[in-house]
């Protein structure tokens, strides 16, 4: 199976709780990753916005994803193929995902106090990735 098809199963033997796949942020070493970062916005209250970019083991290629909701599931819990992943080829990518997936957050006008936590906590995720090798 190529890298862009694997899947993050979890063998039968090791499943806790009924768990089909690992989770690709609480479990990146399973899935075949270094954990890069999480970008998130801040001071939600009983939900999650973020974005996660990963390394691959394997190539050293960066892959990003983002998930959002309430409080219930587990961030990232639907993510079980590299596939659903995107590729980041370079920080100007990386910056280009991040506020596209950011963008009500850095736009708003309804409360515009979020603007600048935002904008800083994706410039340190750039900064955390350029040191993991990211161009």
């Amino acid at each position: 199976m190529s890298a862009i098809d694997r899947e993050f199963k979890v063998p039968e033997d090791e499943s806790e709780w009924g768990a089909t796949h690992y989770n690709v942020c609480e479990q990146s070493d399973k899935c075949g990753f270094i954990h890069i970062f999480e970008c998130s916005q801040p001071d939600m209250s009983y939900e999650f916005n973020t974005y996660l970019v990963l390394k691959d083991i394997e190539t050293s290629k960066f892959y990003g994803t983002g998930d959002s909701g309430c409080s219930c599931p587990t961030p990232f819990e639907d993510i079980t193929r590299m596939s659903q992943l995107t590729r980041i080829e370079s920080k100007e990518r990386l910056m280009d995902e991040l506020e596209s997936w950011f963008h009500d957050e850095l736009t708003s006008d309804y409360d515009e106090g979020l603007r600048g936590p935002m904008r800083d906590a994706i410039n340190d995720a750039i900064a955390v990735a350029r040191k993991a090798g990211l161009e």
